[in-house]
C-alpha cells in the first residue's frame, strides 16, 4: 500500500469506495489497477485520473440527489460534460491546491 506520492512525496488520500490511494496534488493513482477483469473498482478508474473518477462519482451522486430519472440522466450528463469542458480544470486544481496549502 502506497500512502505517499512517489512524485511529490505528499501524503496520499484514500478513497474507500475504490480502495486506493491517490495524490491530490499530482492527480494520479498511487496504486495500479488489479489483474481481476471483473473488479468493478478498478474498471471504474482504469485509464482515468482521480479527478475524472471523482467528478463522475460526484455527478452521479448529484443526479441521485436531484432524483433525476434514467431518461433525464442522459440530458443531465450532457449538460455536466458541457459545463466541465467550459471550465479550465488546471486553473481550478491550481487554486484548490493553493487554498489547501494555506490551510495546512
Amino acid at each position: 500500500m502506497n500512502d505517499f506520492c512517489y512524485t511529490c512525496n505528499n501524503e496520499g488520500h484514500y478513497i474507500e469506495e475504490f480502495d486506493v490511494y491517490y495524490c491530490k496534488k499530482c492527480d494520479h493513482w498511487l496504486e495500479e489497477t488489479c489483474e481481476d477483469l471483473l473488479c468493478l473498482r478498478c474498471a471504474q478508474r482504469d485509464g482515468k485520473r482521480p479527478s475524472e473518477v471523482l467528478s463522475e462519482k460526484h455527478t452521479y451522486e448529484l443526479s441521485l440527489t436531484l432524483n433525476v430519472n434514467i431518461e433525464e440522466k442522459e440530458a443531465f450528463d450532457e449538460l455536466m460534460i458541457q459545463l466541465i469542458e467550459d471550465i479550465d480544470l488546471e486553473v481550478i486544481r491550481y487554486y484548490i491546491y493553493q487554498l489547501k496549502e494555506t490551510e495546512e
